[in-house]
Order: structure tokens, then C-alpha cells, then sequence
């Protein structure tokens, strides 16, 4: 995945296979989306890092164990 970086880019979202680019630089953007279509390595890679991206933080366990932590915190 390509996305424009910003204040709201930090993690998960540097985590997860994400591939950030400046919003003013069109230049920049053109090379990602080159890469990603013409790096099988490159692409395979973010896929990885989007499937693991996606257990940490954003499966059913995940959130769970997120809210379980919350709920101690607050009790």
C-alpha cells in the first residue's frame, strides 16, 4: 500500500507494510507506485510486514487483550 505521510503515520501504520510518501511530491509518489508494481521482493515484503501488522494490532486477540488491559487500569 501507498500513502501520503503525515501526523497520523506513526504506528501501526509505520509498521504495516505501508509504503509513505511526501503529499507535495508527485515525483516521489510515481517511484513508489513503480516500485511496488515492478519489485516483487519489495512488494512481497510489505505483504509480510501487513499480514504480521495486521495480528498485532488489529486481530480479535489483539483488541481483546487491549480492552482486558484497559478495564484493569481503570478498575
Amino acid at each position: 500500500m501507498i500513502a501520503y505521510r503525515g501526523s497520523d503515520t506513526a504506528a501501526p501504520i509505520m509498521e504495516a507494510g505501508v509504503l509513505l510518501v511526501d503529499r507535495n511530491n508527485s515525483a516521489e509518489l510515481g517511484e513508489a507506485v513503480l516500485r511496488v508494481a515492478t519489485d516483487r521482493d519489495f512488494r512481497e515484503e510489505l505483504s509480510r510486514r501487513s499480514a504480521h501488522a495486521q495480528q498485532m494490532f488489529f486481530s480479535w486477540s489483539a483488541i481483546a487483550d487491549r480492552y482486558i488491559e484497559a478495564m484493569r487500569t481503570k478498575g
